[in-house]
């Protein structure tokens, strides 16, 4: 699997949702998408949440050398995060939504939040199931994309910037990457200061 994140914020969800039916989408059943991202000002920290690793937080810091470091942290390390985003809380995001297959993708549409309750457009992760190289499946990544969001219709697409700037992820598509998509939308397009 390998993976690709946009958003729009001049299309719904239910136009985003009538354009995956029309290329044949089918909801899965009772599956749902939400993830959560909070941005620690204080230390440059995201530290992500899915529902596709529930008992899993995925922190995301600056690294030496410039890019970003993923570590993959369990349960305990909740009380720990729930503090420091007491003291040091700059932006939340949440995107909440649904799940479809289509082919040989899977697709996230959601909601998206800031700061519990600013809606600021509609999220799209979409997931090809053929290709586990995080950079190889780009192209058909890219294409799917364009179908469902045209260029000129979505803010971000994470094809289109540089997201996986860590030395520290294997070749093959994780989840830990999948937080880097997030982690590069609320870079480019949310307030969050770049590298």
């Amino acid at each position: 699997m390998s993976r690709s994140l946009a958003r729009t914020q001049t299309c719904s969800l239910l136009q985003v949702e009538a354009r995956l039916a029309e290329l044949g989408a089918e909801r899965l059943p009772s599956s749902r998408w939400r993830c959560t991202c909070n941005y620690l000002r204080s230390e440059e920290l995201f530290v992500l949440h899915t529902m596709e690793a529930p008992s899993e937080h995925f922190i995301v810091s600056k690294a030496a050398g410039g890019g970003d470091r993923v570590l993959r942290a369990g349960a305990e390390l909740e009380p720990l995060m729930e503090k420091a985003q007491a003291c040091a809380q700059r932006l939340n995001v949440l995107i909440e939504g649904s799940v479809y297959a289509c082919g040989d993708f899977v697709v996230r549409v959601g909601q998206l939040f800031l700061n519990k309750g600013t809606l600021t457009g509609v999220a799209v992760e979409v997931e090809y199931l053929p290709c586990t190289l995080a950079t190889a499946a780009v192209a058909p990544l890219a294409a799917f994309i364009d179908l469902l969001l045209p260029p000129g219709e979505r803010d971000f697409c994470s094809s289109e910037v540089e997201c996986f700037a860590s030395d520290d992820l294997p070749c093959e598509f994780t989840l830990e990457h999948s937080a880097l998509l997030l982690v590069g939308l609320m870079r480019a397009r949310l307030g969050v200061p770049a590298r």
